[in-house]
């Protein structure tokens, strides 16, 4: 959806586009108003329940050109700003009728409400969300989380093989190296037995104590 604002915060043009529930964040919000490039761009909703939600942050995607926000009478001239949000997914939860309000705040802390803009949020599949799980679960998942961390810290995963040898660092135990293999012939991944080695993986063609 692309909406043409002008100084005012009135609802000069738009660009309408489906929005059907259950499509989480599948669309975007496109603002053009001729506000300043450092204003701080938000826009609230309100459902289709009739709530209304926190303001979200849209980003700056820089300026247009001339405004086509201007309007009559406005200022042919004057310099519009696109900002942009993907619509929230609370907002396609569930159908019928909803509104958008945009709000430009200033340096200054000055704060311009534009005009409430409804769009329809078409029938679609009621998203069936999953039972909560146990606390257990969520202590297992946490418990992996902090296993996984504490294996990539202690290099156990190739992903640290990328960084090559290097003969002026030290490495801890347990930390995995990509290196020559041998004389020089082809490459291999070594992993350190010891703390703070420093000695090179590989001495007259085999594998040095330590690694």
């Amino acid at each position: 959806m692309v909406y043409f604002l002008n100084a005012e915060g009135a609802l000069v043009r738009c660009v309408p586009e489906g929005v059907h529930r259950g499509s989480a964040e599948a669309n975007k919000i496109v603002l053009v108003a001729p506000f300043a490039e450092s204003c701080a761009v938000s826009a609230a909703f309100t459902l289709p329940t009739g709530e209304a939600t926190r303001p979200y942050l849209l980003a700056c995607e820089g300026r247009l050109g001339k405004s086509a926000a201007a309007g009559e009478g406005g200022d042919a001239a004057a310099q519009a700003c696109v900002w942009s949000l993907a619509l929230p997914a609370c907002v396609s939860s569930r159908s019928g009728r909803a509104e958008v309000q945009f709000f430009f705040t200033d340096a200054e802390g000055a704060c311009t409400a534009s005009e409430c803009i409804p769009f329809t949020v078409g029938c679609g599949v009621e998203v069936q969300l999953p039972s909560a799980e146990d606390a257990g679960a969520y202590a297992d998942v946490l418990a992996a989380l902090a296993q996984v961390s504490g294996a990539l810290t202690d290099g156990a995963f190739a992903a640290r093989s990328l960084r090559a040898y290097n003969e002026g660092a030290a490495y801890g135990k347990g930390e995995v190296v990509f290196c020559p293999a041998g004389e020089g012939h082809g490459a291999a991944l070594v992993r350190s037995l010891t703390a703070e080695n420093t000695q090179p993986p590989y001495t007259g063609g085999e594998t040095a104590d330590g690694w």
